[in-house]
């Protein structure tokens, strides 16, 4: 098992009050032919919940892209408090970064990207973006 502890940022899409938050987060990883999977642990949600947040992805070169599932909907109050919701459908959160060159840091970004309804217009598509780093602690 591999761990990695790490940090993501939110982009301006979210607004002043997540203008300057930053995330710490921390995964355990399996890695087998440069496919990975594992838990992914948020220092947001896990104070809230013991569910299990999976994540699968895969190393190529220096190139790295992930997939973390959450078995529940995080959505914030107007302040930022994060409320989890775990009878509603879960969300993914995409991530996709590369090697520091001669290091063990990964930085990217991460994506959110929700079909929230479908009208005449059609699909109405909601984005949340952001920024991300992480580091290998141990193998």
């Amino acid at each position: 098992m591999t761990i990695w502890t790490g940090k993501h940022n939110f982009n301006e899409e979210h607004g002043e009050i997540f203008k300057d938050k930053t995330l710490a987060f921390e995964i355990h990883i399996d890695v087998e032919d440069g496919s990975f999977s594992g838990k992914f642990i948020d220092s947001e949600y896990a104070p809230l919940t013991d569910a299990a947040v999976k994540m699968t992805g895969f190393f190529e070169d220096n190139f790295v892209s992930f997939v973390v599932t959450y078995p529940f909907r995080k959505i914030y109050k107007a302040d930022g408090e994060p409320i989890l919701l775990m009878d509603k459908l879960n969300h993914e959160v995409n991530y996709y970064g590369e090697f520091v060159e001669d290091s063990k840091i990964i930085l990217g970004e991460w994506e959110i990207i929700e079909v929230m309804a479908l009208d005449l217009q059609g699909e109405q598509v909601v984005f949340s973006t952001g920024t991300f780093e992480m580091e290998e602690k141990s193998h």
